[in-house]
């Protein structure tokens, strides 16, 4: 029998579970009353994210989950509860408490099973990519003729290029320049299939939507997140590349941050290798909230190609690329 909870409830539930994680005690040790929906989103919450969840904990303030993070939730709860919930509405909910309630009073059932990147990945689909243009080769030359000079920018280990797709393409992020000095050492004929993605809110006009269509820029849908994810899958098994930040933003101190696990999803379930490429001297060339760039030596080095193995998890791909890149510089 489904269980419905009584929404009045919600509010003491919610207390008493930050009263317990203040006195050092959790809600999962005392919880006889607490929703089986809810043990069932802090288990699988806590696996991801590898930290303590509580009925009274956001989503993103107090749990840190990414875009990514939170398109794989949606699939855990369409999956288990039968529940077809989008990015937006997710959203709505406060905290996890409220999402568990939300899950009692709608579930279809109740049968916890894993995310199957694969089978998303390797879902036929007929979205329709950008097209290629030779702007994206023009622009490129100027700026690396610009940064050349400015920059005295330094290309380093361009034979670790694959001279044939699919492969990702997976810098670290230090500034607003890293997308085009990430591919300045590719060549014109690579060029035309290198794809960047951007969020739909940051493509907010006709004009730079107009531009993204024509320049190998696909437009991430927040609330369609997966649809995005297939067709960056779509872009790999078309036998062309994509260009992925894993850090998700710019640094703000300098050192590489902690890497999200997209790349690593594509790269496994695709069976495409990873390029890390260690970009260096951008951030105190143009770090956050500087709007003209400063005359700093810029290197861009693109490392050994990374293939995962069978034995690779989602979780040592990020490592083994992370480590590449902060291998030198020595970033933690």
């Amino acid at each position: 029998r489904m269980e419905k909870l009584q929404r009045f409830k919600l509010g003491s539930i919610i207390a008493e579970a930050k009263r317990q994680a203040t006195s050092g005690t959790t809600p999962v040790e005392n919880g006889e009353d607490l929703l089986p929906e809810f043990r069932i989103l802090r288990d699988y919450i806590s696996a991801e994210k590898h930290c303590d969840v509580h009925l009274g904990d956001a989503l993103e303030t107090d749990l840190a989950m990414d875009s990514l993070d939170k398109v794989a939730l949606q699939g855990f709860i369409e999956s288990t509860f039968g529940v077809n919930i989008n990015a937006e509405h997710l959203m709505t909910f406060a905290n996890v408490g409220e999402i568990a309630a939300y899950l009692a009073e709608s579930k279809t059932r109740m049968e916890v099973e894993d995310i199957d990147w694969y089978v998303l990945l390797h879902k036929p689909m007929s979205l329709p990519l950008p097209t290629p243009s030779c702007w994206m080769s023009v622009f490129t030359k100027t700026f690396r003729n610009f940064a050349s000079g400015y920059f005295s920018l330094s290309l380093k280990g361009r034979e670790n290029i694959p001279a044939n797709g699919p492969y990702i393409l997976a810098p670290n992020h230090q500034s607003v320049l890293d997308a085009p000095l990430a591919v300045c050492g590719l060549d014109s004929a690579s060029l035309k299939d290198i794809y960047f993605y951007a969020k739909k809110d940051h493509v907010n006009s006709p004009l730079r939507r107009a531009l993204a269509k024509r320049n190998n820029i696909i437009i991430m849908d927040m609330n369609t997140l997966s649809d995005s994810l297939q067709m960056l899958g779509q872009v790999l098994k078309q036998g062309k590349n994509i260009c992925i930040f894993p850090e998700g933003t710019r640094t703000r101190d300098g050192k590489v941050g902690e890497f999200k696990k997209a790349f690593a999803i594509l790269s496994k379930e695709i069976d495409v290798p990873v390029v890390p490429v260690r970009i260096s001297g951008a951030f105190e060339a143009m770090p956050r909230h500087r709007y003209f760039p400063r005359m700093r030596q810029i290197t861009v080095e693109y490392l050994p190609t990374i293939a995962p193995t069978p034995e690779d998890t989602y979780e040592s791909l990020v490592e083994k690329v992370r480590d590449a890149i902060i291998t030198i510089e020595g970033d933690v």
